[in-house]
């Protein structure tokens, strides 16, 4: 979810489109849990949006929504509704920046998540350092990758992240968070899933990125990376 690409039509038309996706999806029994929720949420950013009554209570049951750990309720849902109040709705950003002290990691992890959805960028700063100075990994590590992914332009959020990547204890763990940084700086980023294959994120230009992946037997028959990157930058 990025800024300005979001749609609401209906409250009928968004839990149509649930509907008629989930129940035949290998998601089917996820959706059957959290499908009450779902509509709850939607009406509740219905009511919003719409400038109806309950503004406190329908911004709490977005808030509550930031806990949940399905990314199709906090991101594709909530995260969004958020964003697309924001403008309008200043309690959006008090809510944020008391749902990043939250007391479950997971509610942490998904505000850091979402944040990219948000324009006030002293707020989405805020966010951000919250999550490089918070105790769990999970959700340091995904602070990580939005600062690179999104604000290398930065330098003090920047300088803040290589100020706490220095200070983690493992030295492995360090390498690879600098390593990443360096490769961000050239405008690429490799790294390894669980299913075998190496992932490449690759910035053509200011506004566009490209995505792909090899097998290891693909990655290892390339001889000179950096001329296998300019590459596929110019095509």
């Amino acid at each position: 979810m990025r800024k300005a690409e979001a749609k609401f039509k209906s409250v009928e038309a968004e839990i149509a489109t649930l509907d008629e996706y989930y129940p035949n999806s290998d998601l089917k029994n996820t959706y059957e849990l959290n499908r009450k929720k779902l509509i709850a949420i939607i009406e509740a950013f219905h009511r919003l949006h719409a400038g109806m009554a309950k503004t406190e209570e329908d911004l709490s049951i977005l808030e509550s929504g930031l806990s949940e750990s399905w990314n199709v309720t906090y991101f594709h849902h909530v995260g969004k509704y958020l964003s697309m109040l924001a403008p309008t709705h200043s309690q959006v950003y008090d809510l944020l920046l008391r749902a990043i002290c939250h007391k479950s990691w997971v509610t942490r992890r998904n505000v850091v998540d979402i944040i990219d959805g948000f324009s006030k960028p002293d707020v989405v700063k805020r966010i951000l350092v919250h999550g490089l100075n918070d105790k769990s990994k999970k959700v340091f590590d995904l602070a990580v990758d939005k600062i690179l992914r999104h604000h290398l332009e930065d330098v003090d959020l920047l300088a803040t992240l290589e100020n706490k990547i220095a200070d983690i204890a493992e030295p492995d763990r360090r390498l690879e968070f600098q390593q990443q940084i360096e490769l961000y700086r050239k405008g690429y980023r490799i790294t390894k899933n669980e299913d075998g294959r190496h992932h490449f994120l690759i910035v053509k230009d200011s506004s566009s990125r490209i995505g792909f992946s090899l097998t290891e037997h693909e990655f290892m028959n390339i001889e000179h990376m950096g001329d296998y990157i300019e590459k596929m930058r110019k095509e």
